[in-house]
């Protein structure tokens, strides 16, 4: 384990090459070629490791990274993909609902983190949209049925009162939002 302030030594990649060409070519052991070339015998086996087992001495660290076009390409393909539904879905639904659910259908293909990216939607508005429970489904139905049952002539005010009689309690403000909501989608 590294201590803190240890400094590193570093091998050039001629000198590697030159290991691994004592190894396979002068068929030198290892702990020879660490005595002839001054270095650690650890150091020359984990360079003969990796050239055996890689094909090649440096070993890139992390998890390999998408090249910029690659990312681009894949950028590309997602906006062509969400374009394409939410023009489909453009005529059916309100704008944020349509992003959600354009974002649900393709998340399959895509990220989410890049999806909600293209749509211009928080991830954490995303998810929230998605785990939301619509508590007044009722109201809204029964708001709806009453609307149509006197063919569009009740208001917020009067559809109030017929709920209160049915013994909901509810304000005029909120049938006025609901209605609001549920005659546009």
């Amino acid at each position: 384990m590294a201590k803190k302030g240890q400094k590193f030594k570093k091998y050039s990649a001629e000198l590697k090459q030159e290991v691994i060409r004592l190894y396979l070519e002068e068929h030198l052991p290892k702990r020879t070629i660490a005595s002839l070339l001054g270095i650690d015998e650890g150091r020359v086996r984990l360079w003969i490791k990796n050239y055996l087992t890689h094909g090649s001495v440096e070993l890139k660290k992390g998890r390999p990274k998408k090249e910029a076009h690659e990312l681009e390409l894949e950028r590309l393909r997602a906006e062509n993909a969400y374009l394409k539904l939410l023009i489909e879905k453009l005529f059916e639904e309100s704008d944020k609902k349509t992003k959600i659910e354009v974002i649900k259908q393709l998340s399959s293909e895509f990220s989410i983190s890049l999806l909600c990216e293209i749509a211009d939607i928080s991830t954490n508005g995303y998810y929230r949209a998605i785990n939301k429970k619509d508590k007044d489904k009722q109201i809204k139905e029964r708001i709806r049925e009453i609307y149509f049952k006197y063919n569009g002539i009740y208001g917020y005010r009067r559809i109030t009162m017929v709920l209160r009689r049915e013994g909901k309690i509810v304000n005029h403000k909120k049938v006025y939002r609901l209605m609001w909501g549920c005659m546009q989608g």
